[in-house]
């Protein structure tokens, strides 16, 4: 290369670092928009963005948070919410202790409902200990046009304080919303049992009322003999074998699905009382709230199946989540 074309060359390189340091300042510093410098510089506006992405890219720019806000997750709430096609990612700070974890999940699922309720919505709530976890911390706010609505059926037995029932009113209590119930149990004895229930006129109403959510609040579960319907007797160990044999990994208000997200019908379904999972993919806005490593495979399946918008969980589920989807492919 002749000697000359090697010095317009670094005289090249020069102006351009030249110009994305100006560039930058002005972006950064000056607080100008990407139009406003174009003008300035008489450059295209394209110009001014590949310039601004360069400053990033060659290290000229460098932007980190402060060791403050190192509790938040943006990389892995965007990885997430990419991966997965989720409107947003919300992921809060794992703990050992699984009453800190809750609190954690909760503090996470209240910040969220405090931040998109409005009045003369519709909110249905599932059930859960998760999601019991938001009360404690969710706004006291004035909404008497909108609505709580239960998305399933009460558990029947007494001492269970994590049934819908028991979650719905204490937020329409602390909105100052109307409180609708799904006045019955959350699985009947038999299905016939459950066919009677389901032809009430109340009942089609209730569950005709959950189905038009705006917003719907579901925690997930896993499959295995910990999970509460196991634990409350509604179904025996040869009941669990069976949904492990099925390669059942979650549910979410007694709806089945495996790995990759596929219903799977049992005969548990038939009888259960409650918005099942194509229910829950009509509301505008589902979102879930569920953390702990043990819930890796059913929150998997869970974000495949394509029925949640927003998903809330903890860092260490999060990564669990996200390797386990490498691994499966």
């Amino acid at each position: 290369m002749p000697a000359s074309d090697e010095g317009k060359m670094v005289e090249n390189n020069t102006y351009e670092e030249e110009l994305i340091i100006k560039v930058s300042w002005l972006y950064y510093f000056s607080n100008l928009t990407q139009l406003e410098i174009a003008k300035k510089l008489n450059l295209s506006r394209s110009k001014v963005g590949r310039l601004l992405r360069r400053a990033l890219a060659d290290g000229i720019i460098e932007i980190k948070f402060k060791p403050t806000v190192q509790s938040f997750h943006p990389a892995e709430e965007s990885e997430i919410e990419n991966r997965f096609k989720l409107r947003e990612a919300i992921i809060t700070n794992s703990s050992d202790d699984p009453v800190q974890l809750l609190d954690n999940l909760g503090r996470a699922g209240a910040r969220y409902l405090n931040r998109v309720l409005k009045d003369n919505i519709i909110l249905g709530i599932g059930m859960g200990k998760t999601i019991k976890s938001i009360l404690p911390h969710v706004i006291s706010q004035n909404y008497p046009e909108s609505t709580i609505v239960s998305l399933s059926g009460g558990f029947s037995q007494a001492g269970h304080d994590t049934a819908a029932y028991n979650i719905s009113w204490p937020i329409a209590e602390k909105l100052k919303a109307r409180l609708e119930q799904m006045l019955c149990p959350l699985i009947a004895e038999t299905q016939e049992a459950r066919n009677a229930i389901i032809s009430d006129s109340n009942i089609q109403a209730q569950m005709e009322q959950a189905r038009h959510s705006d917003i719907g609040l579901v925690s997930i579960g896993p499959v295995n003999h910990a999970m509460n319907l196991y634990s409350m007797g509604y179904i025996e160990k040869k009941d669990v074998n069976a949904l492990l044999d099925a390669n059942i990994v979650g549910e979410v208000l007694s709806s089945f699905y495996d790995i990759s997200g596929n219903v799977i019908q049992t005969e548990l379904n038939q009888r259960s009382l409650g918005l099942e999972i194509p229910d829950l993919k009509n509301i505008p806005t589902c979102v879930a709230i569920s953390g702990g490593l043990d819930k890796t495979e059913a929150i998997l399946g869970a974000l495949r199946s394509g029925f949640l918008d927003v998903m809330i969980t903890d860092i260490d589920t999060a990564n669990a989540v996200i390797q386990l989807d490498n691994q499966a492919g």
